[in-house]
């Protein structure tokens, strides 16, 4: 094998949305295996947790689906897989969105982007895009610092039932290890905001072991852990009895792999680290 390089990072106007009628035609006439790609929204916790999901005449199947592409956030435990920050054209988001909702009685979106919100103007044009159609949505991926009560407020105006946090750590000293670039006390916020306003965000994004962690750092994750129960008034066992809390992996290409390589955790030559991998 020889490797000649990674290929060029396509520009926002050039990345396309699944083509489905693309995906039938792979599947030999077997089209009920494209089912697999849509789901009820009665299978989704974070859509039954919304009343608007049961209004008269909204499509019931749910799609996944990206609306920006790559992360602004340089964490020492992700893996970038291209470089940069990418939003999708409108005009194709909105003809994708058009034909989900006629041809595939889709009424709800997972929007799985690793950042969304951190280009502000364009989350609000998706938010009234997805709106305009009666599409409800839940976004994973979202940074604390991207969003404030005024966003919060708009993204449930126009259908946002569900917001997920990179939460990580209750330990600033962590969460500095981790260099997410932001305070204990922004996730709080973040968090306190969509409890106020009724956008379910479940605090699910724990993760231990990185390098540094003591029973000091552990400590401080349950705290965080408890002031959200507090909060929520949702007892903790109840939160977190079907969340596993989440362990560090080293990732090829992360900071977090490089330093095992130094500490001889990680084999040195090419068939110690094929082992490993």
């Amino acid at each position: 094998l020889k490797f000649s390089g990674f290929g060029q990072s396509l520009a926002g106007c050039h990345m396309v949305f699944p083509d489905f009628e693309y995906f039938r035609s792979g599947l030999q006439g077997n089209d009920e295996a494209l089912q697999n790609y849509f789901k009820p929204f009665n299978k989704h916790l974070s859509f039954v947790m919304d009343s608007r999901s049961f209004e008269k005449g909204r499509k019931p199947m749910v799609v996944n689906m990206f609306s920006s592409k790559s992360c602004v956030a340089k964490c020492t435990f992700c893996q970038r897989g291209s470089k940069g920050y990418f939003t999708y054209d409108l005009g194709k988001l909105e003809e994708y969105i058009n034909n989900l909702r006629d041809n595939y009685n889709v009424g709800f979106l997972n929007i799985d982007d690793e950042n969304f919100g951190s280009n502000k103007k364009y989350a609000y044009q998706v938010a009234e895009l997805l709106n305009k159609y009666n599409m409800l949505w839940s976004a994973q991926g979202v940074r604390c610092t991207s969003v404030n009560e005024a966003d919060v407020i708009h993204y449930k105006k126009n259908g946002c039932v569900k917001l997920v946090f990179g939460i990580e750590t209750g330990s600033q000293t962590m969460l500095d290890i981790m260099e997410k670039r932001f305070g204990v006390e922004d996730i709080k916020k973040a968090l306190f905001i969509c409890y106020k306003n009724g956008v379910f965000s479940p605090p699910n994004g724990f993760m231990l072991g990185m390098p540094g962690e003591n029973f000091k750092t552990v400590r401080e994750s349950g705290k965080l852990m408890g002031e959200i129960a507090a909060k929520m008034r949702v007892p903790l066992n109840l939160i977190y009895s079907y969340i596993d809390i989440l362990y560090a992996l080293p990732l090829c290409g992360t900071p977090l792999y490089e330093h095992g390589k130094q500490l001889g955790l990680i084999g040195q030559d090419e068939d110690d680290e094929e082992k490993f991998l």
